[in-house]
Protein backbone atom coordinates (compact mmCIF):
# COMPACT_ATOMS: atom_id res chain seq x y z
CA UNK A 1 0.00 0.00 0.00
CA UNK A 2 1.38 3.44 -0.89
CA UNK A 3 0.97 6.77 0.94
CA UNK A 4 -2.32 7.37 -0.87
CA UNK A 5 -3.81 4.18 0.56
CA UNK A 6 -3.69 2.29 -2.76
CA UNK A 7 -1.98 -0.98 -3.55
CA UNK A 8 0.92 -0.88 -5.98
CA UNK A 9 1.01 -3.64 -8.61
CA UNK A 10 4.26 -5.61 -8.41
CA UNK A 11 5.65 -6.39 -11.87
CA UNK A 12 8.31 -9.10 -12.02
CA UNK A 13 10.51 -9.42 -15.10
CA UNK A 14 9.90 -12.91 -16.49
CA UNK A 15 13.59 -13.22 -17.37
CA UNK A 16 14.39 -13.21 -13.65
CA UNK A 17 12.37 -16.39 -13.23
CA UNK A 18 14.57 -18.27 -15.69
CA UNK A 19 18.04 -19.69 -15.24
CA UNK A 20 20.93 -18.28 -17.24
CA UNK A 21 22.36 -21.19 -19.23
CA UNK A 22 25.71 -21.03 -21.05
CA UNK A 23 26.65 -23.53 -23.77
CA UNK A 24 30.36 -23.53 -24.65
CA UNK A 25 32.42 -25.81 -26.92
CA UNK A 26 35.75 -26.65 -25.24
CA UNK A 27 38.97 -25.91 -27.07
CA UNK A 28 42.38 -24.98 -25.72
CA UNK A 29 41.41 -22.13 -23.41
CA UNK A 30 39.91 -21.65 -19.97
CA UNK A 31 39.23 -17.94 -19.44
CA UNK A 32 37.00 -17.58 -22.51
CA UNK A 33 34.50 -19.89 -20.82
CA UNK A 34 35.00 -19.23 -17.11
CA UNK A 35 35.27 -15.44 -16.99
CA UNK A 36 32.09 -14.70 -19.04
CA UNK A 37 30.18 -17.27 -16.98
CA UNK A 38 31.24 -15.48 -13.80
CA UNK A 39 30.67 -11.97 -15.15
CA UNK A 40 27.23 -12.76 -16.57
CA UNK A 41 26.23 -14.75 -13.46
CA UNK A 42 25.56 -18.01 -15.25
CA UNK A 43 23.50 -20.52 -13.27
CA UNK A 44 24.61 -23.49 -15.32
CA UNK A 45 27.27 -24.18 -17.97
CA UNK A 46 27.10 -26.95 -20.55
CA UNK A 47 30.55 -27.92 -21.82
CA UNK A 48 30.60 -29.45 -25.30
CA UNK A 49 33.54 -31.85 -25.58
CA UNK A 50 34.66 -34.43 -28.13
CA UNK A 51 32.45 -37.53 -28.11
CA UNK A 52 35.55 -39.76 -28.17
CA UNK A 53 37.78 -39.10 -25.10
CA UNK A 54 40.72 -40.85 -26.78
CA UNK A 55 40.70 -38.26 -29.58
CA UNK A 56 39.96 -35.28 -27.33
CA UNK A 57 43.08 -33.11 -27.14
CA UNK A 58 41.19 -30.58 -25.02
CA UNK A 59 40.70 -32.86 -21.99
CA UNK A 60 43.29 -31.04 -19.81
CA UNK A 61 41.43 -27.77 -20.42
CA UNK A 62 38.09 -29.39 -19.60
CA UNK A 63 39.45 -30.37 -16.19
CA UNK A 64 40.72 -26.84 -15.51
CA UNK A 65 37.39 -25.33 -16.58
CA UNK A 66 35.52 -27.79 -14.36
CA UNK A 67 37.65 -26.91 -11.31
CA UNK A 68 37.29 -23.15 -11.93
CA UNK A 69 33.49 -23.33 -12.30
CA UNK A 70 33.16 -25.43 -9.15
CA UNK A 71 35.20 -22.83 -7.24
CA UNK A 72 32.69 -20.23 -8.39
CA UNK A 73 29.78 -22.53 -7.47
CA UNK A 74 28.45 -22.63 -10.99
CA UNK A 75 26.62 -25.82 -11.91
CA UNK A 76 28.30 -27.80 -14.66
CA UNK A 77 27.19 -30.36 -17.25
CA UNK A 78 29.32 -31.97 -19.92
CA UNK A 79 28.29 -33.69 -23.15
CA UNK A 80 30.14 -35.27 -26.05
CA UNK A 81 29.37 -34.08 -29.58
CA UNK A 82 31.03 -33.78 -32.97
CA UNK A 83 31.30 -30.34 -34.62
CA UNK A 84 28.96 -31.15 -37.51
CA UNK A 85 26.24 -32.19 -35.06
CA UNK A 86 26.59 -29.20 -32.76
CA UNK A 87 23.57 -27.28 -34.04
CA UNK A 88 21.30 -30.30 -33.69
CA UNK A 89 22.65 -30.81 -30.19
CA UNK A 90 22.03 -27.19 -29.18
CA UNK A 91 18.52 -27.34 -30.60
CA UNK A 92 17.87 -30.51 -28.63
CA UNK A 93 18.68 -29.20 -25.13
CA UNK A 94 15.04 -29.71 -24.20
CA UNK A 95 15.44 -29.44 -20.45
CA UNK A 96 16.65 -25.84 -20.85
CA UNK A 97 13.94 -24.74 -23.26
CA UNK A 98 12.30 -22.43 -20.71
CA UNK A 99 15.56 -20.84 -19.61
CA UNK A 100 17.68 -18.05 -21.08
CA UNK A 101 20.27 -19.83 -23.21
CA UNK A 102 23.51 -18.16 -24.30
CA UNK A 103 25.93 -19.68 -26.80
CA UNK A 104 29.65 -19.00 -26.51
CA UNK A 105 30.86 -18.31 -30.05
CA UNK A 106 34.42 -17.46 -28.99
CA UNK A 107 35.45 -20.80 -27.47
CA UNK A 108 36.34 -24.10 -29.12
CA UNK A 109 37.75 -24.61 -32.58
CA UNK A 110 37.18 -22.35 -35.57
CA UNK A 111 34.61 -24.67 -37.09
CA UNK A 112 32.81 -24.96 -33.74
CA UNK A 113 32.79 -21.18 -33.54
CA UNK A 114 31.14 -20.92 -36.96
CA UNK A 115 28.61 -23.65 -36.18
CA UNK A 116 27.78 -22.01 -32.85
CA UNK A 117 27.30 -18.69 -34.59
CA UNK A 118 24.95 -20.31 -37.10
CA UNK A 119 22.93 -21.82 -34.23
CA UNK A 120 22.55 -18.37 -32.70
CA UNK A 121 21.47 -16.87 -36.00
CA UNK A 122 18.96 -19.60 -36.77
CA UNK A 123 17.21 -19.95 -33.41
CA UNK A 124 17.34 -16.27 -32.46
CA UNK A 125 14.11 -15.74 -34.43
CA UNK A 126 12.25 -17.85 -31.87
CA UNK A 127 13.37 -15.75 -28.92
CA UNK A 128 15.91 -18.40 -27.98
CA UNK A 129 19.67 -18.58 -28.01
CA UNK A 130 20.70 -14.91 -27.98
CA UNK A 131 24.25 -14.29 -29.07
CA UNK A 132 26.63 -14.88 -26.20
CA UNK A 133 29.18 -12.54 -27.72
CA UNK A 134 27.91 -9.68 -29.87
CA UNK A 135 29.00 -9.45 -33.48
CA UNK A 136 29.27 -5.69 -33.07
CA UNK A 137 33.02 -5.92 -32.51
CA UNK A 138 33.50 -7.33 -36.01
CA UNK A 139 34.51 -5.13 -38.90
CA UNK A 140 31.26 -5.52 -40.86
CA UNK A 141 31.79 -4.26 -44.39
CA UNK A 142 28.58 -3.77 -46.37
CA UNK A 143 29.31 -3.35 -50.11
CA UNK A 144 28.20 -0.01 -51.48
CA UNK A 145 27.42 -0.94 -55.05
CA UNK A 146 24.42 0.28 -57.01
CA UNK A 147 24.07 -3.09 -58.77
CA UNK A 148 23.15 -4.63 -55.43
CA UNK A 149 20.41 -2.13 -54.66
CA UNK A 150 17.68 -3.86 -56.62
CA UNK A 151 18.59 -7.40 -55.61
CA UNK A 152 19.39 -6.95 -51.92
CA UNK A 153 17.37 -4.55 -49.83
CA UNK A 154 18.81 -5.68 -46.49
CA UNK A 155 22.52 -6.49 -46.48
CA UNK A 156 23.57 -6.39 -42.85
CA UNK A 157 22.62 -9.97 -41.98
CA UNK A 158 24.55 -11.29 -44.98
CA UNK A 159 27.49 -9.01 -44.17
CA UNK A 160 27.62 -10.35 -40.60
CA UNK A 161 28.09 -13.89 -41.88
CA UNK A 162 30.88 -12.83 -44.26
CA UNK A 163 32.61 -10.75 -41.58
CA UNK A 164 32.64 -13.71 -39.20
CA UNK A 165 34.03 -15.99 -41.91
CA UNK A 166 36.82 -13.50 -42.64
CA UNK A 167 38.11 -13.83 -39.05
CA UNK A 168 38.99 -17.50 -39.62
CA UNK A 169 42.71 -18.20 -39.88
CA UNK A 170 42.47 -21.76 -41.23
CA UNK A 171 42.55 -21.25 -44.99
CA UNK A 172 40.77 -24.51 -45.89
CA UNK A 173 37.84 -23.87 -43.56
CA UNK A 174 37.63 -20.26 -44.68
CA UNK A 175 37.49 -21.17 -48.38
CA UNK A 176 34.91 -23.87 -47.64
CA UNK A 177 32.63 -21.38 -45.89
CA UNK A 178 33.17 -18.70 -48.55
CA UNK A 179 31.91 -21.20 -51.12
CA UNK A 180 28.81 -21.74 -48.97
CA UNK A 181 28.38 -17.98 -48.64
CA UNK A 182 28.60 -17.51 -52.41
CA UNK A 183 25.95 -20.18 -52.94
CA UNK A 184 23.30 -18.48 -50.80
CA UNK A 185 23.44 -15.00 -52.33
CA UNK A 186 20.89 -15.55 -55.12
CA UNK A 187 18.46 -17.32 -52.80
CA UNK A 188 18.76 -14.52 -50.23
CA UNK A 189 18.13 -11.83 -52.82
CA UNK A 190 15.38 -10.96 -55.30
CA UNK A 191 17.35 -12.61 -58.10
CA UNK A 192 14.99 -14.60 -60.32
CA UNK A 193 16.08 -18.19 -59.86
CA UNK A 194 17.23 -20.14 -62.96
CA UNK A 195 17.30 -16.95 -65.00
CA UNK A 196 20.23 -16.76 -67.42
CA UNK A 197 20.38 -12.98 -67.04
CA UNK A 198 20.28 -10.69 -63.97
CA UNK A 199 16.54 -10.28 -63.45
CA UNK A 200 14.72 -8.93 -60.38
CA UNK A 201 11.80 -11.02 -59.17
CA UNK A 202 9.62 -8.42 -57.47
CA UNK A 203 7.29 -11.08 -56.03
CA UNK A 204 10.05 -13.18 -54.52
CA UNK A 205 10.47 -13.44 -50.75
CA UNK A 206 14.25 -13.81 -50.16
CA UNK A 207 15.45 -16.68 -47.98
CA UNK A 208 16.71 -15.97 -44.47
CA UNK A 209 20.47 -15.49 -44.74
CA UNK A 210 21.41 -17.20 -41.47
CA UNK A 211 19.26 -20.27 -41.91
CA UNK A 212 20.15 -20.64 -45.59
CA UNK A 213 23.86 -20.40 -44.79
CA UNK A 214 23.58 -23.11 -42.15
CA UNK A 215 21.67 -25.45 -44.47
CA UNK A 216 24.17 -24.87 -47.27
CA UNK A 217 27.12 -25.65 -44.98
CA UNK A 218 25.41 -28.82 -43.75
CA UNK A 219 24.78 -29.97 -47.33
CA UNK A 220 28.40 -29.30 -48.25
CA UNK A 221 29.71 -31.15 -45.18
CA UNK A 222 27.63 -34.21 -46.06
CA UNK A 223 28.71 -34.22 -49.71
CA UNK A 224 32.37 -33.64 -48.85
CA UNK A 225 32.30 -36.55 -46.41
CA UNK A 226 30.82 -38.74 -49.17
CA UNK A 227 33.58 -37.63 -51.54
CA UNK A 228 36.39 -38.33 -49.07
CA UNK A 229 34.96 -41.77 -48.24
CA UNK A 230 34.80 -42.57 -51.94
CA UNK A 231 38.40 -41.45 -52.46
CA UNK A 232 39.79 -42.96 -49.24
CA UNK A 233 41.04 -46.06 -51.07
CA UNK A 234 42.49 -44.09 -54.00
CA UNK A 235 45.75 -42.20 -53.69
CA UNK A 236 45.89 -39.35 -56.20
CA UNK A 237 48.22 -36.37 -56.22
CA UNK A 238 45.99 -33.43 -57.07
CA UNK A 239 46.89 -29.79 -57.67
CA UNK A 240 44.15 -27.19 -58.05
CA UNK A 241 45.30 -24.23 -60.12
CA UNK A 242 43.14 -21.21 -60.94
CA UNK A 243 44.62 -19.78 -64.14
CA UNK A 244 43.63 -18.72 -67.65
CA UNK A 245 43.01 -21.77 -69.85
CA UNK A 246 45.22 -20.35 -72.60
CA UNK A 247 48.15 -19.83 -70.23
CA UNK A 248 48.41 -22.91 -68.01
CA UNK A 249 51.26 -23.37 -65.53
CA UNK A 250 52.13 -26.81 -66.89
CA UNK A 251 55.41 -27.79 -68.52
CA UNK A 252 55.55 -28.61 -72.23
CA UNK A 253 54.59 -32.12 -73.38
CA UNK A 254 53.78 -33.37 -69.85
CA UNK A 255 50.02 -34.08 -69.74
CA UNK A 256 48.25 -37.20 -70.96
CA UNK A 257 44.63 -36.07 -70.89
CA UNK A 258 42.61 -32.84 -70.82
CA UNK A 259 38.86 -32.90 -70.14
CA UNK A 260 36.85 -29.69 -70.38
CA UNK A 261 33.37 -28.31 -71.00
CA UNK A 262 33.89 -24.74 -72.23
CA UNK A 263 31.16 -22.06 -72.24
CA UNK A 264 28.67 -22.03 -75.09
CA UNK A 265 29.27 -19.17 -77.48
CA UNK A 266 27.49 -15.96 -76.31
CA UNK A 267 24.65 -17.92 -74.72
CA UNK A 268 24.98 -15.65 -71.73
CA UNK A 269 27.59 -13.58 -69.95
CA UNK A 270 28.99 -15.74 -67.16
CA UNK A 271 30.12 -12.58 -65.40
CA UNK A 272 26.47 -11.50 -65.15
CA UNK A 273 25.46 -14.80 -63.60
CA UNK A 274 28.13 -14.53 -60.91
CA UNK A 275 28.04 -10.80 -60.26
CA UNK A 276 26.59 -11.03 -56.72
CA UNK A 277 29.47 -13.22 -55.57
CA UNK A 278 32.00 -11.13 -57.47
CA UNK A 279 30.87 -7.90 -55.81
CA UNK A 280 30.41 -9.29 -52.29
CA UNK A 281 33.73 -11.15 -52.27
CA UNK A 282 35.63 -8.24 -53.79
CA UNK A 283 36.55 -9.79 -57.14
CA UNK A 284 35.18 -6.86 -59.08
CA UNK A 285 34.28 -3.26 -58.35
CA UNK A 286 33.11 -2.63 -61.89
CA UNK A 287 31.18 -5.31 -63.72
CA UNK A 288 32.64 -4.26 -67.08
CA UNK A 289 36.15 -5.09 -65.84
CA UNK A 290 34.93 -8.41 -64.47
CA UNK A 291 33.24 -9.30 -67.77
CA UNK A 292 36.44 -8.75 -69.72
CA UNK A 293 38.07 -11.71 -67.93
CA UNK A 294 35.60 -14.28 -69.30
CA UNK A 295 36.11 -16.22 -72.49
CA UNK A 296 34.16 -14.95 -75.48
CA UNK A 297 33.09 -11.76 -73.77
CA UNK A 298 32.23 -8.90 -76.09
CA UNK A 299 33.78 -6.56 -73.54
CA UNK A 300 37.37 -7.23 -74.62
CA UNK A 301 39.32 -6.83 -77.82
CA UNK A 302 41.64 -9.11 -79.78
CA UNK A 303 43.55 -9.24 -83.01
CA UNK A 304 44.26 -12.43 -84.92
CA UNK A 305 43.13 -14.78 -87.66
CA UNK A 306 40.67 -17.63 -87.25
CA UNK A 307 42.12 -20.91 -88.56
CA UNK A 308 38.68 -22.40 -89.25
CA UNK A 309 37.13 -21.47 -92.60
CA UNK A 310 33.74 -22.47 -91.22
CA UNK A 311 34.21 -20.09 -88.28
CA UNK A 312 35.02 -17.25 -90.68
CA UNK A 313 31.87 -18.04 -92.71
CA UNK A 314 29.64 -18.07 -89.60
CA UNK A 315 31.00 -14.73 -88.40
CA UNK A 316 30.56 -13.14 -91.82
CA UNK A 317 26.96 -14.39 -92.10
CA UNK A 318 26.12 -13.16 -88.61
CA UNK A 319 27.75 -9.77 -89.20
CA UNK A 320 25.22 -9.00 -91.91
CA UNK A 321 22.45 -9.35 -89.30
CA UNK A 322 24.01 -8.13 -86.05
CA UNK A 323 27.53 -6.75 -85.92
CA UNK A 324 27.72 -6.82 -82.11
CA UNK A 325 26.75 -10.50 -81.89
CA UNK A 326 29.17 -11.30 -84.73
CA UNK A 327 32.03 -9.70 -82.79
CA UNK A 328 31.13 -11.78 -79.74
CA UNK A 329 31.17 -15.03 -81.74
CA UNK A 330 34.46 -14.06 -83.38
CA UNK A 331 36.02 -13.31 -79.99
CA UNK A 332 34.81 -16.65 -78.69
CA UNK A 333 36.20 -18.70 -81.58
CA UNK A 334 39.54 -16.90 -81.40
CA UNK A 335 39.92 -17.43 -77.64
CA UNK A 336 39.03 -21.11 -77.98
CA UNK A 337 41.67 -21.31 -80.70
CA UNK A 338 44.25 -19.97 -78.25
CA UNK A 339 43.12 -22.59 -75.73
CA UNK A 340 43.56 -25.39 -78.28
CA UNK A 341 47.09 -24.19 -79.03
CA UNK A 342 47.81 -24.22 -75.29
CA UNK A 343 46.38 -27.76 -75.01
CA UNK A 344 48.75 -28.92 -77.73
CA UNK A 345 51.69 -27.35 -75.89
CA UNK A 346 51.06 -29.17 -72.60
CA UNK A 347 49.97 -32.55 -74.00
CA UNK A 348 52.37 -35.37 -74.73
CA UNK A 349 52.47 -36.77 -78.24
CA UNK A 350 49.47 -39.10 -78.41
CA UNK A 351 47.84 -37.26 -75.51
CA UNK A 352 44.14 -36.55 -75.83
CA UNK A 353 41.76 -33.66 -75.21
CA UNK A 354 38.07 -34.39 -74.61
CA UNK A 355 35.76 -31.41 -75.08
CA UNK A 356 32.02 -31.28 -74.43
CA UNK A 357 30.25 -28.71 -76.61
CA UNK A 358 26.98 -28.22 -78.47
CA UNK A 359 25.72 -26.32 -81.50
CA UNK A 360 23.17 -23.52 -81.32
CA UNK A 361 21.28 -20.90 -83.32
CA UNK A 362 21.88 -17.19 -82.90
CA UNK A 363 19.84 -14.62 -84.80
CA UNK A 364 18.70 -17.51 -87.04
CA UNK A 365 22.31 -18.33 -87.90
CA UNK A 366 23.45 -21.85 -87.10
CA UNK A 367 26.57 -21.82 -84.92
CA UNK A 368 28.34 -25.12 -85.64
CA UNK A 369 30.58 -25.12 -82.57
CA UNK A 370 31.55 -28.80 -82.80
CA UNK A 371 32.64 -28.59 -86.45
CA UNK A 372 34.51 -25.35 -85.84
CA UNK A 373 36.35 -26.88 -82.89
CA UNK A 374 37.36 -29.97 -84.87
CA UNK A 375 38.57 -27.92 -87.84
CA UNK A 376 40.49 -25.52 -85.58
CA UNK A 377 42.16 -28.31 -83.62
CA UNK A 378 43.14 -30.11 -86.82
CA UNK A 379 44.84 -26.88 -87.91
CA UNK A 380 46.88 -26.61 -84.69
CA UNK A 381 48.11 -30.22 -84.61
CA UNK A 382 45.35 -32.64 -83.55
CA UNK A 383 43.46 -35.42 -85.27
CA UNK A 384 40.05 -36.91 -84.50
CA UNK A 385 40.16 -39.87 -82.11
CA UNK A 386 36.42 -40.15 -81.37
CA UNK A 387 33.25 -38.04 -81.63
CA UNK A 388 30.15 -38.89 -79.62
CA UNK A 389 26.79 -37.17 -80.20
CA UNK A 390 24.24 -37.42 -77.38
CA UNK A 391 20.99 -35.74 -76.24
CA UNK A 392 21.45 -33.04 -73.63
CA UNK A 393 21.36 -34.80 -70.22
CA UNK A 394 19.17 -33.56 -67.40
CA UNK A 395 20.73 -30.45 -65.89
CA UNK A 396 19.95 -26.83 -65.16
CA UNK A 397 20.36 -25.37 -68.61
CA UNK A 398 18.03 -23.21 -70.70
CA UNK A 399 16.97 -25.49 -73.52
CA UNK A 400 14.38 -23.53 -75.45
CA UNK A 401 14.45 -20.29 -77.48
CA UNK A 402 11.99 -18.16 -79.35
CA UNK A 403 12.62 -18.41 -83.09
CA UNK A 404 12.21 -14.67 -83.75
CA UNK A 405 13.91 -13.06 -80.77
CA UNK A 406 16.44 -15.76 -79.90
CA UNK A 407 15.60 -15.31 -76.20
CA UNK A 408 15.26 -18.20 -73.78
CA UNK A 409 11.60 -18.91 -72.93
CA UNK A 410 9.55 -21.63 -71.24
CA UNK A 411 9.28 -25.01 -72.94
CA UNK A 412 5.54 -24.65 -73.48
CA UNK A 413 5.94 -21.40 -75.44
CA UNK A 414 9.00 -22.39 -77.47
CA UNK A 415 9.08 -23.34 -81.11
CA UNK A 416 12.48 -25.04 -81.07
CA UNK A 417 15.21 -26.46 -78.87
CA UNK A 418 18.30 -24.32 -78.30
CA UNK A 419 20.53 -27.20 -77.21
CA UNK A 420 18.94 -30.52 -78.24
CA UNK A 421 22.29 -32.34 -78.54
CA UNK A 422 25.86 -32.00 -77.43
CA UNK A 423 29.08 -33.55 -78.66
CA UNK A 424 32.02 -35.13 -76.88
CA UNK A 425 35.02 -34.40 -79.09
CA UNK A 426 38.10 -36.48 -78.31
CA UNK A 427 41.11 -35.18 -80.24
CA UNK A 428 44.59 -36.70 -80.20
CA UNK A 429 47.84 -34.74 -80.48
CA UNK A 430 49.96 -35.75 -83.49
Amino acid sequence: MNKHGKYTKLIIDESLERFRIHIAPVGFEVDRIVLPAEKMKADRVWLIVHNNPEEDAGQPFSKLITESLKERRIELKSEGCRSNGLVRYIEGVEEEVNNAIFINVSSGSKIQSIVSMMACMIFKHHGQLPLFLSLDHLDIAIPDNERLDGFLRSRRRISQSLSRINTIENKNIKVFLLCAFSNILKGCSRWMMKSVKPTIDRNKVPDDAYKNFYLQVQRMIIKNEELWKMQSTIKIDCVVDNVDANNMRITDHSASLIVTSPPYVTSYEYADLHQLSAIWLGYADKLSQFRSKFIGSIHKHFSGELFSKLAQKIVAELREIDKREANGVEHYFFEMQLCFEEMRRVLKRGGRASIVIGDMDLKRVRIHNAEVFVETMENVGFEVYQIVKRPIPSKILPLTRDQKTGRFISTLKSDRMAYPFEYILTMEKI
